[in-house]
């Protein structure tokens, strides 16, 4: 970024900073925590949906809407006894529309500004599962290969909300791309039907699915109704045995002797490697198509760190492709 894009940014941090000024002196001091929590309502279009996205009790997003409304001394939704969809005021919409421009521009200058201080910072977010069976195994390779950049990982289960991404790349599961996102497909990667060896020597070895404790995992993607509806040999064991939160979490379950998992290879290699559990249905499985994605924001280019990041997970995955 040169100087000149600097003093750009600088001067659009100050402009947006001024705007939010002129509120404050022209709607009575208005805190600005009341315009975020109207801007999440407004793009949620409900209470509970913006205290999730804020990570907030709901009852603290209506006191919010509450006090907006009487330092304005205007209703910014509409009350209707018995109606249980949002429905914005004309003023409503006018001060959402505003607030949740501001707020995005807000977040994107402060951003920028955050970003010229870290140049070989970069911060990778990802769900759990993905971060402690995939990412962190590789990451004393990256401090080899890498290591002029600072690499900060971040665990979030949810995606982000177009325009408001928390980090430099993300690493998502799921069915891409998404809309707001620059999003590229990782890789590949299958369902396979895991379980321990002390499991199995319980079962006396057999192969039976139907005859097993199925452990499930909550991720619709990784659902054992897939595998059904693939070979047909579950039987009415379908829809018992416990379930899990997330792709680890069954792991685990199998690694400890629980029953079998149904799992991404992705997630089980270490464990295949180290001979916690076994694929129990090989050679059957099921394919996944660009089950991991890499995805940055839209309305910003890549820094040099970032791109590098990109291309370093890029070789990883073709390393694991030729080595099976």
């Amino acid at each position: 970024m040169s100087w000149g894009d600097c003093t750009c940014k600088a001067k659009n941090f100050w402009t947006i900073l001024g705007y939010f000024w002129s509120i404050n002196v022209t709607m009575k001091n208005i805190p600005l925590n009341l315009l975020r929590t109207f801007a999440a309502i407004y793009e949620t279009g409900g209470i509970r949906p913006a205290a999730r996205t804020l990570d907030v009790a709901h009852s603290a997003v209506s006191r919010a809407l509450r006090e907006l409304e009487a330092q304005l001394d205007v209703d910014l939704i509409e009350r209707v006894e018995g109606r249980r969809i949002l429905e914005f005021t004309e003023e409503g919409n006018r001060v959402g529309r505003a607030a949740l421009k501001a707020i995005r521009e807000l977040e994107r200058t402060l951003e920028s500004v955050r970003r010229i201080k870290g140049r070989a910072s970069v911060v990778l977010e990802t769900t759990p599962s993905f971060a402690s069976r995939w990412l962190f195994p590789r990451l004393g390779a990256f401090e080899q290969d890498l290591p002029w950049i600072e690499l900060s990982v971040s665990v979030d289960q949810r995606m982000s909300q177009p325009g408001q991404l928390r980090a430099d790349l993300v690493l998502r599961m799921g069915q891409g791309p998404w809309n707001g996102f620059r999003c590229h497909p990782l890789l590949d990667d299958e369902l396979i039907a895991v379980a321990s060896p002390r499991y199995m020597k319980s079962v006396k070895g057999k192969l039976a699915l139907s005859k097993c404790q199925l452990l499930h995992d909550r991720d619709p993607l990784a659902s054992w109704t897939i595998w059904q509806d693939r070979y047909q040999e579950l039987g009415g064991n379908l829809n018992e045995g416990p379930r899990y939160t997330s792709g680890d979490l069954v792991l685990r379950a199998a690694e400890q002797g629980l029953g079998v998992a149904l799992s991404r290879r992705s997630l089980a290699a270490e464990s295949l490697e180290r001979g916690l559990i076994v694929d129990v249905a090989d050679p059957k499985s099921v394919p996944l198509e660009n089950s991991i994605w890499i995805v940055t924001p839209q309305d910003l280019p890549l820094r040099k760190p970032v791109q590098k990041v990109v291309d370093w997970l890029k070789e990883q995955v073709a390393c694991q492709r030729h080595s099976r």
